[in-house]
């Protein structure tokens, strides 16, 4: 897991049974978000890869504060892509209590003869989500597991569901993805399905994020917003156009925001902050570094501090310019080695945590190269 920059012992104290607590991972490509609502009961959103080994970060966090996987009461599935998918379906196998929540379309039989078509080996270009999805409903298919779709305004568990010793009443809603972006997505699976006898094609590349499940959570009168990758395009019946327009959804205002899709202005709408935000909200951004990609930008930066100045990120973006070498210096490491880069920015890690029925503030601890967000070029 990340490099510790408070103790190790603080680290690996796990939260009360009457704390609520929400750590996201985030080593700058893969995020992963954990929620303990109390009793050692947790929910986890997508996952990740830890840095020190190829198992799920969650699980990798879980097993360093002593927590048992079999505590673990739902995992949600919020997109397919690479960065939110990675070792899902192992995270799912280990956490055998855990009911699967991801978008219908998945579940679809339609998307299913996708996924079945589409299970090649896939190179580093295309999402590898093909594959995790398919591990999931390997799952389902037996029979010990079963999955809840995801859809506007469902609402997953309720207070009959999570019956809590510390008596604050717990629910959990998914506000997305709207009925139009799963039409939109079915039917481009079945674009890509091809015809009658044609060979077998790899997965492609989808540009926008259709199923992205925004969660919705409250925890007695703390609540909290969960955006997924979920993006806007200026159309009513989509993105977070379609969440601000339902009638539906619960109207107490998140305290805690986990930014869309890594910050970049593709997830934002300017009505979120005041529509489904409290009054200084803290905000978690999970930055996207790949290749000449990085989010979010300086723009998306300052857009996002301007509504929330309590606003954290998991990971630096910071980078170290190679050094200029004398041309000698330079042509002896090209002998010598096969490639040569400079180090790659620290993961981290943003944990929150807060007593369950007091007014109190959350307490905010950094792991790793987590800071707060006007610092993510430092």
């Amino acid at each position: 897991m990340p490099e510790k920059s408070a103790s190790d012992e603080l680290y690996e104290t796990p939260p009360k049974k009457d704390e609520i607590e929400v750590t996201i991972i985030g080593p700058g490509f893969g995020e992963t978000v954990l929620m303990h609502i109390g009793d050692d009961k947790w929910f986890v959103i997508d996952s990740c890869k830890a840095i020190s080994s190829d198992r799920p970060a969650p699980l990798e966090y879980l097993n360093d504060i002593k927590a048992d996987p079999a505590n673990v009461f739902a995992i949600v599935v919020s997109h397919w892509d690479d960065d939110h998918c990675r070792g899902m379906a192992d995270l799912a196998a280990t956490c055998t209590n855990a009911e699967i929540i991801l978008s219908k379309a998945f579940i679809d039989k339609d998307f299913q003869a996708y996924i079945r078509i589409h299970d090649t080996p896939l190179t580093r270009t295309v999402r590898s989500g093909v594959k995790e999805i398919r591990g999931l409903t390997s799952l389902l298919d037996e029979g010990e597991r079963s999955a809840l779709g995801a859809f506007p305004n469902r609402r997953l568990f309720g207070a009959d569901d999570l019956k809590m010793s510390h008596g604050c009443p717990v629910e959990l809603w998914s506000l997305s993805p709207s009925d139009a972006e799963y039409q939109n997505f079915l039917s481009w699976a079945a674009s890509q399905m091809g015809s009658s006898g044609e060979t077998r094609r790899v997965a492609v590349n989808r540009d926008r994020n259709d199923l992205s499940v925004v969660i919705y959570v409250s925890v007695g009168d703390d609540v909290l917003l969960f955006g997924g990758d979920l993006e806007e395009e200026g159309k009513q019946a989509t993105g977070w156009s379609a969440i601000l327009a339902s009638k539906g959804r619960p109207k107490a205002k998140a305290r805690v925001f986990k930014i869309p899709h890594h910050g970049s202005k593709t997830g934002h709408h300017d009505d979120v902050p005041t529509e489904l935000l409290a009054i200084d909200p803290i905000a978690i951004v999970a930055p996207f570094k790949n290749g000449n990609v990085s989010l979010p930008t300086q723009v998306d930066v300052d857009r996002i501090r301007a509504f929330a100045p309590k606003s954290f990120t998991t990971a630096t973006l910071a980078g170290r310019a190679n050094p200029k070498r004398d041309p000698a210096v330079e042509k002896t490491i090209r002998e010598v080695t096969r490639r040569f880069s400079t180090l790659k920015a620290q993961p981290g890690m943003v944990r929150l945590r807060k007593q369950l029925g007091l007014p109190a503030e959350w307490r905010v601890e950094r792991f790793g190269s987590a800071g707060t967000l006007d610092r993510i070029f430092s």
